[in-house]
């Protein structure tokens, strides 16, 4: 399955795709708050991944690549996933390049020590090759931090 254009998963509902690949094309879009189902199949981002309806969380059953086209959009507009901030949780294995690229919303401005996980993964090779919008203004940045489970963003002293 390639998609060129908008695929959206709302209201929890899950989106199934069965024994064929799912490719996002350059300039195609999967957003929403349900749940993109792969099952045994492969999901390539070459477009744009952008969790909920501002925000939201959603969520890949299944593996993920990030290409190094893809993009992966966060909103950060509070402290709670899924309802403040933007969260994609992918339940297999994810390969990531390509942009982190993180805006705020509702006026929300983070303040030192705040951290927001707006990524979990089963497993992970590599990490997003670009990172936009951790510049916070203020002396306050957004330090991304790779764990096990998650990409955790921090909110650090800027040097």
């Amino acid at each position: 399955m390639s998609n060129p254009g908008t695929i959206e998963i709302d209201g929890g509902r899950t989106l199934t795709a069965t024994g064929t690949a799912v490719v996002n094309e350059v300039g195609g879009i999967v957003r929403g708050g349900g749940t993109l189902s792969i099952g045994a199949s492969s999901f390539t981002n070459h477009g744009s991944i952008t969790p909920g309806t501002s925000p939201g969380l959603l969520t890949v059953a299944g593996a993920l690549t990030q290409a190094a086209e893809g993009v992966l959009a966060i909103e950060l507009g509070g402290t709670a996933a899924g309802s403040q901030y933007d969260r994609l949780s992918v339940t297999g294995a994810v390969a990531l390049e390509g942009t982190l690229d993180v805006s705020r919303i509702n006026g929300f401005s983070p303040t030192l020590g705040q951290s927001f996980v707006v990524m979990t993964w089963g497993s992970r090779t590599g990490t997003f090759t670009a990172l936009t919008g951790l510049d916070l203004g203020g002396g306050l940045a957004l330090q991304p931090s790779y764990g096990a489970t998650g990409l955790t963003l921090t909110v650090v002293s800027s040097p």
